[in-house]
């Protein structure tokens, strides 16, 4: 066998190598944000102070008791009574129907008024000023 040199192929030139690209510069840090002062707290805003009771004033009258015995009606009536007020007893069956009513002039703490009381009736009592506007819950 025979063989035949080929001619040797002439070498490639070698290839310049590429110039290194520079390093990107590192981007600087962004500051930090400064933080936001804190709000002041808002002062707490002082207690109402609670109001005081307003003590029972002698001077408003007030039907402290009532009793019916023997045909008569009795009421006791605190503080001050002003001139003109009237006392009205008034006298319901037991179905709540208006019966009778004897009104007097309240000018003392003890009035007394003939009413007769049967069982099963209602008494209602009323104290009413010279302009027939009620005085003090009625009883």
């Amino acid at each position: 066998p025979y063989t035949t040199d080929t001619p040797d192929t002439p070498d490639t030139p070698d290839t310049p190598d590429t110039p290194d690209t520079p390093d990107t510069p590192d981007t600087p840090d962004t500051p930090d944000t400064p933080d936001t002062p804190d709000t002041p707290d808002t002062p707490d805003t002082p207690d109402t102070p609670d109001t005081p009771d307003t003590p029972d004033t002698p001077d408003t009258p007030e039907i402290q008791s009532l009793a019916a015995a023997d045909g008569m009606v009795t009421a006791t009536i605190a503080g001050t009574i002003p001139a003109g007020a009237k006392f009205i007893a008034a006298l319901y069956n037991p179905d709540g129907r208006f019966v009778a009513s004897r009104i007097v002039d309240a000018a003392s703490g003890q009035v007394s008024v003939p009413l007769a009381v049967g069982d099963g009736m209602t008494l209602r009592a009323f104290l009413l000023d010279s302009n027939d506007c009620p005085l003090c819950v009625a009883q």
